[in-house]
């Protein structure tokens, strides 16, 4: 007799009437938490871009994206690390990255080196890695010619960015791409 009184004082309580639980809000709070978290694994999934872990070594380039992200004949996307994003890709800036790159990828028969640091997926699930050609790395040649500024900000090897940074100051120093003065405006005669 106690219990069915008890029951009929939790319902007449209850909001939400007989079906309400006391531990269904909580229930409910997990499952849509679960699904949310398994929703952004699927779509942030490195495996969307290539294989998990790419290995570092010699690779063959399927296709360059824009001047700092190739796609590899595995279907794996790298974007070249230490390097700020490129105006949009309607820019003389970016289009002229993008022409250097083929052309570097190009001249070494479309086959680059990699090599990671510890940092080497971007959010996105884009493979970051150092591009080598012909034994040149694609990443400094890049700032160099002025068509990419240096970001300085991934995790580990000063030496890569001392020499992102070299590679800024010069093209700095010389008014290249991103660096001419435009202050300055030509005479026409």
């Amino acid at each position: 007799m106690r219990r069915g009184r008890l029951l009929r004082s939790h319902f007449k309580r209850s909001r939400l009437g007989p079906f309400t639980l006391p531990g269904l809000p909580s229930l409910l709070l997990l499952l849509t938490v679960l699904l949310v978290s398994t929703y952004r694994l699927s779509v942030w999934s490195p495996t969307a871009a290539g294989p998990e872990r790419l290995p570092a070594g010699e690779h063959l380039v399927d296709e360059v994206l824009d001047g700092p992200e190739l796609r590899l004949a595995n279907g794996a996307v790298v974007r070249l690390q230490g390097l700020h994003a490129l105006p949009s890709s309607e820019s003389l800036i970016a289009l002229e990255a993008k022409r250097l790159t083929a052309a570097k990828v190009d001249a070494a028969e479309r086959r680059v080196h990699l090599s990671f640091l510890a940092e080497r997926l971007a959010p996105d699930g884009v493979h970051l890695a150092f591009v080598e050609t012909n034994g040149v790395c694609l990443n400094e040649e890049l700032v160099r010619l002025g068509v990419a500024r240096a970001n300085l900000d991934y995790r580990s090897s000063g030496r890569m960015k001392r020499r992102l940074a070299a590679a800024q100051a010069e093209a700095r120093e010389a008014k290249r791409g991103l660096w001419v003065d435009v202050s300055v405006k030509p005479s026409i005669q």
